[in-house]
């Protein structure tokens, strides 16, 4: 027994559920209208939680755990060949699929299975895996084989079946396949069997027809996988899998099926006699020496992973994840730059992949500066000489090795294909710093504040963009190193003041800069990137102060009137900004463009 109150509350939900059916286009307020002011707590859950509510209810009191049944009767002409276990196979087949369609057709339209967002295709197929279909008679006399089965369904938990299965999409995409290879293997038989003349006349339709039978009864094997898989009785999915080879030993998906069940129960020495097999029936097939190689890797095979990961690359040299692979199983054998080769290939695929940067990442420490090679670099651009990433890490590998010149050569070559590249430009500026080119080093530093304004002043340090290309490290170390340069003039002491603003010692690019306007009070440079230095460190209203100076010793200095813009804005001093970063833009300060079209000034 339960209380009065809960058994208004089952009413309520029968209600609604009625209502519901006859009025499929009411509203929920419209609901609530029709029911009265006492059920508005009730109809405030919205969808499918109600129903969801009431079958916890219905279930908790046993309330609604009605069994539904369908029966089916169908007789099977049978043809000159066939056999008793064919023709009982065939009518099986056919009464089982016709009762999982009335099942299906009531559950949609007398359940809450309607708003399961599940087509009435998928809930076929998936109730042959949740529903047994068992035969009540069957009678053959050798011509015409007799059955009558049915389903006697507990509706309660077959929707909750199908409630548990309705996300699991992949699930939901193997039923509905393999119910399709059982519509095809049953046209088939009905296309090959009508045919005219006997089918003991025409050998080789005889042969087809017995492929369709054959093919039926594999999707038979394979719906009981399934069911089992489901169920996580893992010996009765390869028993299943193992019945289903046997009659189409051909067929290398069924191979599949059964080493990834026998990985999953770790027993991979089986699984890998099913990779084998499979080969020896497909030897392109890249993917199963993909899968075959990352078991050989997972149990320490690495040698033997690699063979696969060559076959599959061979075969299919545009997947990236064969490169990767690869590139793992060297790291792990402490072939670095065969590894780093890999994991270059697989970004050039894949430039998003973010396991293979970060294991080139891991090489490149492990490989040390001088031993990074520029073959994989001149490979790629023999493929493609317009490829920009690979002129950017073939001009980072030369600059490590201290090849300064061919440095620059192929950052001039990214610049030259993509003006905008700022990577470009600050590469080139260090490497020119470090060949004492400090005024070509500066320029090419007031180009990247040109491209990048809006960070200008605000992040830093700048040498992050070095770990993009995994070489911070080196970065740090020519920064140190054109901070020990002795300064003779003012160009000296701006270019190492650059370099403590990218190495983020923002106080004592300040003294630099400082001493830089001392040596030549005419050198606006100076003042410009104190400015930034003090933007830095949080003081706008002196990296303002700066950019004003600038302005006054070069009245058409359009980065610092650009810079000032930057600061005012951050300051708040909106028209002030929107001033100076027009006329940034009216002297063709590209940064002034972008940053006036970000904040909306007109």
């Amino acid at each position: 027994m339960f209380s009065q109150e809960k058994y208004d509350f089952h009413l309520a939900g029968m209600n609604l559920l009625s209502l519901c059916d006859k009025n499929k286009g009411l509203g929920w307020k419209e609901v609530n209208r029709v029911q009265g002011t006492g059920m508005k707590m009730f109809f405030r859950i919205n969808g499918i939680c109600v129903f969801s509510m009431i079958l916890l209810l219905l279930s908790a009191h046993g309330l609604g755990a009605a069994t539904k049944s369908f029966v089916k009767e169908f007789s099977y002409a049978a043809n000159d060949i066939d056999t008793h276990e064919s023709a009982g196979l065939i009518a099986y087949e056919q009464v089982k699929r016709a009762l999982h369609d009335d099942a299906a057709l009531y559950l949609q339209d007398h359940t809450e299975v309607k708003y399961f967002k599940l087509s009435r295709e998928e809930v076929r197929a998936l109730l042959a895996g949740i529903v047994m279909v068992e035969k009540v008679s069957e009678n053959w006399n050798g011509k015409v084989f007799a059955l009558r089965a049915g389903i006697h369904a507990d509706i309660l938990k077959t929707v909750k079946a199908l409630d548990s299965l309705r996300k699991d999409k992949p699930r939901i995409e193997r039923f509905v396949k393999v119910r399709k290879k059982t519509g095809e293997a049953l046209l088939n038989i009905e296309k090959f069997g009508k045919e005219t003349p006997a089918l003991k006349a025409d050998p080789a339709r005889a042969d087809r027809y017995h492929q369709a039978v054959r093919d039926l009864a594999v999707a038979g094997w394979l719906v009981k996988a399934l069911s089992e898989d489901m169920a996580g009785h893992d010996g009765e999915v390869i028993d299943a899998l193992t019945q289903a080879i046997k009659l189409n030993p051909g067929d290398k998906a069924l191979y599949l099926e059964r080493a990834l069940t026998y990985q999953q129960m770790k027993n991979d020495e089986r699984a890998l006699e099913d990779y084998a097999k499979i080969i020896r029936i497909d030897p392109e097939d890249a993917a199963v020496y993909l899968s075959r190689g990352n078991l050989y890797a997972k149990l320490g095979r690495l040698e033997e992973a690699i063979a696969d990961y060559d076959r599959a690359a061979a075969v299919q040299p545009g997947d990236g994840e064969i490169y990767y692979r690869r590139g793992l199983a060297r790291q792990n054998m402490s072939r670095f730059a065969e590894a780093i080769r890999d994991y270059h290939r697989a970004l050039e695929v894949n430039p998003r992949h973010a396991e293979a940067r970060k294991n080139l990442d891991l090489c490149y420490q492990k490989i040390g500066t001088h031993d990074i090679e520029t073959a994989y670099f001149d490979a790629v651009i023999a493929r493609n000489p317009e490829h920009v990433t690979a002129y950017l890490g073939r001009g980072a590998a030369y600059w490590k090795l201290g090849h300064n010149e061919k440095a620059i050569r192929d950052f001039d070559r990214v610049i030259e294909i993509r003006p905008s590249e700022t990577k470009a430009y600050l590469w080139r500026s260090i490497v020119r710093g470090r060949s004492r080119n400090y005024e070509g080093a500066i320029d090419d530093y007031c180009k990247v504040l040109e491209l990048d304004l809006m960070n200008a002043m605000s992040f830093g340090p700048r040498g992050k963009a070095y770990g993009d290309q995994k070489i911070q490290e080196l970065a740090e170390r020519d920064y140190r190193a054109a901070a020990g340069i002795h300064a003779k003039d003012a160009s000296g002491h701006i270019y190492r003041g650059i370099a403590c603003l990218e190495s983020g010692r923002y106080e004592q690019a300040v003294k630099d800069f400082t001493a830089a306007s001392k040596r030549d009070p005419g050198d606006a440079r100076a003042d410009l990137f104190r400015g930034i230095a003090y933007g830095r460190l949080g003081n706008f209203e002196q990296a303002a102060r700066y950019f004003g100076k600038a302005i006054k010793l070069n009245h058409a200095y359009a980065a610092a009137y650009a810079l000032r813009g930057a600061a005012y804005d951050i300051l708040n001093r909106k028209i002030q900004s929107s001033e100076d970063l027009k006329t940034a833009a009216r002297l063709g300060y590209r940064g002034a463009r972008d940053l006036l079209r970000l904040k909306g000034y007109k």
